[in-house]
């Protein structure tokens, strides 16, 4: 498990409308002090939707793998394209890295990020804005 340690920084819109995908930059540095073999440990960024409670509303709502491999103090940015769940309350977006779809880093003690987005107006079939709920 010396494998497991990340940072991650996340940059994304903080209002979207409910059903439409959310755009997540996330800038991942690999704090541990052994590489992330991109072809055999199966590392992954995942990210999920929790309720303003800290529960999980999605178990996976988007997924990248890495690129390449990442050696220990290096930085990778990643693009996430994250669907916003039909509810109109806003949410908490948990973005972690991930080892073989199983293993969530922040079981064993790394921090995974966090970002509180709002749901924004719905988009009408022409383009516009309708503040309608």
């Amino acid at each position: 498990r010396r494998a497991h340690s990340a940072r991650i920084r996340l940059r994304s819109p903080r209002f979207v409308a409910p059903g439409e995908d959310l755009a997540v930059r996330a800038r991942v540095t690999n704090t541990s002090p052994v590489e992330w073999d991109a072809a055999g440990d199966g590392l992954a960024v995942y990210a999920r939707w929790l309720n303003l409670d800290g529960h999980a509303r999605t178990q996976r709502s988007a997924e990248t793998p890495l690129p390449r491999t990442v050696e220990p103090g290096e930085t990778l940015t990643m693009e996430l394209s994250v669907p916003f769940p039909e509810k109109r309350l806003p949410m908490i977006l948990m973005v972690d890295m991930v080892d073989d779809g199983l293993n969530w880093f922040h079981w064993v003690g790394s921090r995974p990020a966090y970002r509180l987005v709002w749901p924004g107006p719905v988009r009408r079939r022409n383009g516009s804005a309708s503040g309608q709920r």
